[in-house]
């Protein structure tokens, strides 16, 4: 059975154990819940607990890995009949995707759906991190991490502009602004410089913490370099220190790390892995009109 659920807090109280059994396929549920505007669905099986949940956002629907193609399917008939707007997008694995929108056209049949993003999910294995962020494969990088202050505001809209062009994300300039805003005021977002010049610049997500509170995980972001600075290694050795400061704190739960990457970038995808992260699962993505 498919039951929608009222508000953010009942709803990541019901699914704490889906939490808890998978952060990382969780996180960006995790994330995206307590914002405002949201609506959430739990599938419940047939002892009364959530095997699966899914959540409606501005941006469109998210669901979680463990639900099934035939609860996808259903779920699909019931956001179709019971939300008024055309989801803008829709987020699932490669099985529950085509089974979600099968359910949702078959009630909405001129609905156009075009894919868009197929993710790789990657989780650090902190030992495969390279002790020295300028040390990489072997390959020394030069420059140095800092922490991005408002005097690097306007550089820093300039990258994460170009990196959602790049990544064929929609946005405004407001929404950048307001994100990158958000991200200083929270301190987790870092510029790579050589000989004083930034050249390429990466963020961090606000940590989600496991229900048991065990650990906390968080995504690195906004990962980019200007096409004049790439293949020397900033971002990877940015992205490596980011993870070095990450893992550092000792107080509380334990810090993970994760990250979305594009299947098609491969360069990307082989860096990642050259600095410790290892491949989780699969998320694809398709716009819907």
């Amino acid at each position: 059975m498919i039951h929608e659920i009222a508000d953010a807090s009942t709803f990541l109280a019901t699914i704490a154990p889906l939490m808890t059994a998978d952060l990382e396929g969780m996180q960006l549920i995790g994330t995206v819940a307590p914002m405002t505007g949201n609506r959430f669905w739990v599938v419940v099986d047939a002892k009364g607990s959530a095997s699966a949940c899914a959540l409606v956002s501005q941006r469109g629907l998210i669901m979680c890995p463990s639900i099934t193609p035939d609860d996808a399917n259903a779920l699909g008939v019931k956001l179709a009949t019971d939300v008024a707007e055309v989801l803008p997008e829709a987020r699932g694995s490669y099985e529950t995707l085509p089974a979600f929108i099968k359910g949702y056209t078959s009630v909405r049949p001129t609905v156009t759906v075009t894919p868009h993003h197929h993710l790789i999910i990657y989780a650090l294995d902190a030992a495969g991190l390279p002790k020295e962020a300028s040390a990489i494969g072997g390959r020394a990088v030069s420059g140095t991490m800092v922490a991005a202050t408002a005097e690097d505001k306007a550089l820093l809209v300039d990258f994460v502009t170009q990196f959602l062009i790049d990544v064929g994300e929609d946005s405004t300039p407001a929404m950048v602004e307001t994100s990158i805003e958000s991200q200083l005021t929270r301190g987790s977002l870092y510029l790579w410089k050589v000989r004083g010049r930034a050249v390429a610049c990466a963020g961090h997500s606000a940590p989600v913490v496991a229900p048991d509170g065990a650990s906390m995980l968080y995504r690195i972001m906004s990962v980019y370099t200007p096409e004049a600075d790439r293949c020397n290694g900033y971002a990877s050795a940015l992205t490596a220190a980011i993870c070095h400061n990450l893992l550092k704190s000792t107080n509380g739960p334990t810090p993970r790390v994760m990250l979305f990457a594009d299947s098609t970038n491969a360069a990307s995808n082989k860096a990642y892995k050259r600095i410790g992260f290892v491949s989780k699962s699969e998320m694809v993505t398709s716009k819907l009109a």
